[in-house]
């Protein structure tokens, strides 16, 4: 299937890196898979973030774009522990604030504080694909004015089953998802 759409895409004109098999470890796109499944950034990948955020909080003031960016990274690594993205509220809001104010701005203490909390939590981020399923079901949403969330146990299998759909069909176009089947 994977080489069916390496073909298409290829096809389309599309150039595809070379296709690795490995056994054991790899890395791939500063992260590191470790055989006995557990996901992690690389080590480099992860003092670049941690280094990055003790200059950014070393200046009297930031360039929005500049913090903008190593939000950019700070996001990608911490998908790997996505409860770690709640600690960056007040960073978002203050780029949201500044995004179309000229010159750099003094961060906010809250800013200062998530980004240091980010910073210790970043040596824990690793996601562990050998675990069992966990049969409850859990879904949360927030806003700048409120948050919820539910939960409900179902039958392992079925949970087992939905977690392996992928629902990115829903942002794809038709013809695209055929060179998938």
């Amino acid at each position: 299937r994977m080489e069916r759409a390496r073909a298409a895409v290829e096809a389309a004109g599309l150039p595809t890196h070379e296709v690795q098999h490995c056994e054991g470890s790899a890395e791939v796109l500063g992260w590191e898979i470790l055989s006995e499944g557990i996901v992690r950034p690389k080590p480099s990948r992860a003092w670049r973030v941690i280094l990055s955020i003790d200059w950014m909080l070393s200046q009297p003031k930031v360039n929005i774009a500049d913090l903008d960016k190593l939000i950019g990274h700070c996001t990608f690594i911490g998908l790997i522990s996505r409860p770690s993205l709640a600690c960056l509220s007040s960073v978002y809001v203050f780029i949201a604030h500044h995004r179309h104010r000229v010159g750099p701005h003094s961060l906010w203490k809250s800013v200062r504080d998530e980004l240091i909390t980010f910073k210790g939590l970043i040596p824990m981020f690793e996601a562990v694909l050998t675990l069992d399923v966990n049969p409850t079901v859990m879904a949360v949403d927030a806003s700048q004015w409120g948050h919820g969330a539910v939960q409900q146990s179902f039958d392992p299998a079925l949970v087992s089953e939905t977690i392996r759909h992928n629902d990115r069909w829903r942002f794809a176009r038709h013809h695209e998802l055929e060179v998938l089947r």
